[in-house]
């Protein structure tokens, strides 16, 4: 059995006190392994546990692998093709001796479906447990079914910047204590109602309150507390100019955009509506754009913020890890980078889930030299630590992907000072994104402390 250090050894005794656990750590300080000790070894179960771990699909073969080089036993990943069959082994208890389910939480709604609410765990292991957030979404109603004795809610980053995000986790553990999502709203976000009938979030409120309700349940450390040899983060901002062409793409695109907003009723003028429209702004800063029939955005070349990626990859000698949100920016990259004869590799949401851990693995094998990530496949639970340098074509509106992004580098293993990189068009939307995230951030610090 490997030996833990000993914050993880303290992680392991608080887990094992509680029969709910917020494991909060700072992003990196290795909390897997802590939840894998606390439940496989607990001295409280007569017999091996039986445990269930939720987590992304693309982590689902890399906690097979940490299963088996911590604990030293085998574990079964529960795949939406397979899950009735599955299914019926674990209710039958015929796993020829496994103990330890997976199941990525994309497949945990039609599991639920399929009856794997009727099967009692005596641990449940819900990891980067931020993606329960949302009270309406299926995989969250979902996880909320599940029969267990005992919980872990694993993140680093348990909210996004609004305090009532922090509902549905505390809900989980104690759904009686925690019944009202709008009587905790109502106590822990400051806002202001605007017309027609709507609220903007101001901030957290009652801050202190707040962080007493989290220390029932939450254990958190900071790499700067314990991994007093870790490397710091570094950060720099590469601004540029649009390229002719892309400016006057971008300016048409913003007049349209201005246009659909004053034409709107306020009735529809809702977050998601402007997000998309939003969105579809950020991808004009990222590269030459058009819409096409269907009025998706498609890019193109030019693309200003590309060139100042090449000038990045061609100038380095280290590995080098890239993030975007846009699959059709990693396409450009990428054939910027062959005609460039730069050797590299994708993971993203095209990237089939049987081949995301082989990619990693070649990565942090030295066998390619730039990996193109896009946020939504790969900004969490991977492992990259081979790289100590990262660049964000674009950023998420949420801070939290961002710094889970960034922690794939920095982490326990990482011997050097990570450098993070973020190309901004100058005069757009990427600097309102900036500026928001600067304000989420001390959201966040204000009930986490130093987190950020």
């Amino acid at each position: 059995m490997k030996a833990l250090y000993p914050f993880q050894k303290d992680g392991e005794t608080f887990i094992r006190d509680r029969e709910a656990t917020l494991l909060g750590d700072d992003m990196g300080l290795g909390k897997t392994v802590q939840a894998l000790y606390a439940s496989f070894f607990s001295p409280k179960e007569t017999r091996i546990p039986r445990i269930l771990i939720v987590c992304l699909a693309t982590a689902t073969g890399q906690w097979q692998g940490e299963i088996w080089d911590w604990l030293g036993v085998d574990s079964t990943i529960l795949t939406s093709a397979q899950l009735s069959k599955q299914l019926l082994q674990l209710k039958e208890d015929r796993g020829a001796g496994v103990r330890i389910y997976i199941i990525n939480w994309d497949a945990l709604d039609k599991a639920v479906k399929l009856g794997l609410d009727k099967i009692k765990f005596e641990w449940i292991i819900a990891d980067e447990a931020h993606f329960a957030k949302n009270r309406k979404a299926k995989r969250t109603k979902a996880l909320k079914k599940l029969k267990t004795v005992r919980k872990i809610a694993a993140t680093g980053t348990p909210f996004d910047g609004r305090p009532d995000e922090l509902w549905s986790i505390l809900h989980w553990f104690d759904s009686k204590k925690y019944r009202s999502y709008w009587r905790f709203y109502e106590e822990y976000v400051s806002y202001i109602k605007i017309p027609p009938g709507y609220r903007k979030v101001l901030g957290p409120r009652n801050q202190e309150k707040l962080k007493e309700e989290l220390a029932i349940y939450m254990i958190r450390r900071t790499k700067k507390e314990v991994l007093k040899e870790l490397p710091d983060k570094y950060y720099t901002t590469v601004e540029v100019e649009l390229r002719p062409e892309q400016q006057l793409q971008y300016e048409q695109m913003k007049v349209a955009m201005l246009a659909w907003l004053s034409e709107q009723k306020d009735e529809l003028l809702i977050a998601p509506t402007v997000l998309a429209q939003l969105t579809r702004l950020r991808q004009f800063a990222a590269a030459t754009a058009y819409l096409n029939e269907e009025g998706k955005v498609q890019l193109k070349e030019p693309s200003a913020k590309l060139d100042a990626l090449m000038d990045i990859l061609l100038g380095a000698s280290e590995p080098i890890v890239v993030f975007t949100q846009f699959v059709g920016l990693i396409g450009l990259a990428s054939e910027r980078l062959w005609n460039a004869g730069i050797l590299h590799e994708i993971i993203s949401g095209d990237t089939p889930i049987t081949e995301r851990e082989g990619t990693r693995l070649l990565f942090q094998e030295g066998k390619i030299p730039v990996l193109l990530v896009s946020l939504k496949a790969g900004g969490s639970s991977l492992n990259l630590q081979r790289s100590s340098t990262c660049i964000f074509l674009d950023k998420s509106w949420s801070p939290t992907t961002n710094v889970q992004a960034e922690d794939r580098l920095h982490r326990i293993g990482q011997k050097n000072a990570v450098q993070i990189i973020s190309i901004v068009a100058k005069g757009t939307v990427d600097e309102i994104i900036e500026d928001r995230l600067v304000l989420k951030k001390s959201w966040i610090k204000s009930i986490l402390t130093e987190a950020y």
